[in-house]
């Protein structure tokens, strides 16, 4: 434990305090006065001096030696074994009888606070990365709301609202070995605009020295149509699907949250605010 910013006696001034009494014949009352204490602590310091030297004059724990109520081993092992069984906290002290708090801290303790913290110590992620540039590129697309004027977080009227001014579409292309990626913001996700936006891709990493030769993406209709193929097909690219309904083959790097696409109003300072699309839409890096 460290002393706190008030304290009266550091560690010199503890064994000054010693010294007084113990050599200079100090009665405990003047030594007490010195030092702006009282009695009752020039006691307590010289008791640890006599029992362990002036290493008793030292800073110590303030955590109690003994605590009645501590969970035993025995309560913990059990814990941890609901735990795996994936309970909640609450249902985990309906079972145990132990309060609900308690059972969230020493869940905490053992690293198992979240209920997806169990699901990966199950199954830790397989992750993988290609050896060349351009062997694999994911790309995807994450809709956002269109902003037209200022929220209520900034102006306070929860009245005041911008309805059907519609969705933008944020496409993002990643290199699986260099994780470069290439994002624009377009109107819409259909096939003329992934079409074009692809053709941009490649163009900008080609330009980089880095040239597709698969792409990965998920069963949006964009990405099968005609147009979007014949690309594929013209730049010699096969394409490559994820399983539907399987969250842990998604494309890497790509939005799964619309703030993954660019910062945040919280990321780029409280001072800034978004009262546009263009603005918004600046606010992620393009090449």
């Amino acid at each position: 434990m460290r002393s706190h910013r008030n304290a009266k006696l550091s560690f010199a001034q503890r064994k000054l305090l010693v010294r007084r009494i113990r050599k200079d014949r100090w009665s405990v009352t003047e030594a007490a006065s010195a030092a702006g204490v009282t009695r009752r602590t020039v006691y307590k310091w010289l008791r640890r001096f006599d029992e362990e030297g002036e290493k008793g004059l030292e800073d110590r724990s303030s955590r109690p030696h003994h605590t009645v109520r501590c969970t035993s081993v025995r309560q913990l092992q059990r814990i941890e074994r609901l735990r795996r069984r994936k309970r909640t906290a609450y249902e985990i002290s309906q079972e145990t009888g132990i309060p609900t708090s308690t059972i969230s801290l020493r869940l905490q303790e053992l690293g198992l606070g979240r209920i997806w913290q169990v699901e990966q110590a199950e199954a830790p992620p397989q992750r993988y990365e290609h050896r060349r540039p351009g062997d694999l590129f994911h790309i995807d697309a994450k809709r956002l709301g269109r902003i037209g004027c200022v929220g209520h977080a900034i102006h306070g009227d929860y009245t005041r609202r911008a309805r059907g001014i519609g969705w933008e579409a944020v496409f993002v292309c990643v290199d699986d070995h260099t994780r470069l990626a290439y994002a624009e913001v377009l109107p819409s996700e259909n096939a003329k605009y992934a079409t074009a936006f692809l053709r941009r891709a490649l163009r900008w990493f080609a330009s980089l020295g880095i040239r597709c030769r698969r792409l990965m993406s998920d069963n949006a209709k964009c990405y099968s149509s005609g147009a979007f193929t014949d690309l594929c097909e013209k730049n010699q690219i096969r394409q490559v699907f994820t399983r539907p309904y399987t969250p842990k083959t998604k494309p890497t790097g790509t939005p799964t949250r619309p703030q993954r696409c660019g910062p945040t109003p919280s990321d780029r300072g409280s001072s800034t605010t978004i009262t546009s699309d263009p603005i918004e839409a600046s606010a992620i890096d393009r090449p």
